[in-house]
């Protein structure tokens, strides 16, 4: 299941004026979202947080590094959370948001 979610990753195309794409996954009570940076890009990721369908913000995180390569995770624990939907919303230098759910079960 992990190879088919990189290769999913790997064929992400990037839309015009997104400078970053997030893919999320879920695996043993975490949550791993893979966030990428075009490469060559002026922005990066300002801030990264995942919200209930209700609205209710579970996680907020800033971000403090460019990522070397382009690419990098980060992981959340998510085991107690309740089984359903969340939007994962990975926000860049622009102001842009990247918004993707994510089935927790």
């Amino acid at each position: 299941m992990q190879f088919i979610t990189q290769i999913l990753v790997a064929m992400t195309v990037f839309q015009s004026g997104i400078a970053v794409d997030a893919q999320p996954r879920t695996f043993d009570g975490t949550l791993i979202v893979s966030v990428s940076v075009m490469r060559g890009s002026e922005q990066d990721v300002k801030q990264l947080e995942v919200v209930s369908t209700s609205g209710v913000r579970l996680v907020d995180l800033l971000p403090r590094y460019r990522p070397i390569e382009g690419r990098q995770e980060y992981v959340v624990d998510c085991a107690d959370w309740a089984q359903g939907m969340y939007l994962v919303v990975v926000s860049d230098g622009k102001q842009t948001n990247t918004i993707k759910t994510v089935k927790v079960r």
